[in-house]
């Protein structure tokens, strides 16, 4: 190598390593609303993204509080929890605050491993948003990577990280109202179908969720117990 090609070469990896320390410094000052209905969990993420250097600049308890605070202090993302209560889901909000602020990442923490469980209408969640199911995050570290990569999603245009149960709208709808302990008949009444189609639907949600089916089982109450797994054990129907 001659001496051209090395200084070339030492200015171009003098040039990378500060657009890396210049990205990190961004990346470690990045301001956060946090949205979350349960104090504790509002508190608990809130300190736990301070501590590791993003700046959350305001704690939202609520719907109505999380719009507020978004177009008010115009933040690089927002964490927000998908069951907000009655009213509009985080997803709902995440939709209509993307379309203001196209450069704003979402981070979605949720107990269901699947947002169509909280409701089988819910929209999809914007383009780059971070998925993170409650009971699979290890540690805070895990929701500060989320936020950080919901920013580079936003501004790149990436695909979203939202789980999926391996179930159409339609078979989610059904598991639903098997879990609230409806008969063929009651759902076939509600979604405007037959009973007939009702029990093979049942019948391909119990495969795709690998519940075997044969003499000793209880198909509707495998059905029901695998939702509430699915829903964290949580929802109150």
């Amino acid at each position: 190598m001659n001496a051209f090609a090395g200084v070339v070469l030492t200015g171009t990896f003098r040039e990378l390593s500060l657009r890396y320390e210049k990205v990190s410094r961004e990346m470690n000052s990045l301001r956060v609303v946090v949205a979350d209905d349960h104090g504790l969990t509002l508190s608990a993420v809130s300190d736990s993204l301070e501590v590791n250097g993003l700046t959350v600049v305001s704690r939202a308890s609520g719907a109505r509080d999380a719009v507020s605070a978004v177009l008010k202090h115009q933040p690089d993302a927002l964490v927000i929890d998908l069951d907000l209560g009655p009213g509009p889901s985080g997803i709902h909000l995440a939709v209509s605050l993307r379309e203001r602020l196209p450069q704003l990442g979402v981070v979605i923490l949720s107990g269901y491993s699947d947002p169509r469980l909280l409701s089988s209408t819910l929209p999809d969640a914007p383009i780059g948003t971070v998925y993170l199911v409650k009971q699979q995050v290890a540690d805070v570290a895990t929701v500060v990577d989320g936020v950080k990569e919901s920013v580079r999603r936003a501004s790149t245009g990436a695909p979203s990280t939202v789980p999926a149960v391996g179930l159409s709208r339609a078979q989610v709808r059904v598991l639903e109202l098997i879990a609230q302990g409806l008969s063929n008949s009651g759902i076939a009444e509600q979604l405007y179908i037959t009973e007939a189609s009702v029990a093979k639907t049942t019948n391909r949600i119990a495969k795709r969720l690998g519940i075997t089916q044969g003499a000793g089982t209880n198909t509707r109450g495998a059905l029901t117990r695998r939702y509430f797994e699915l829903v964290g054990n949580r929802r109150q129907l």
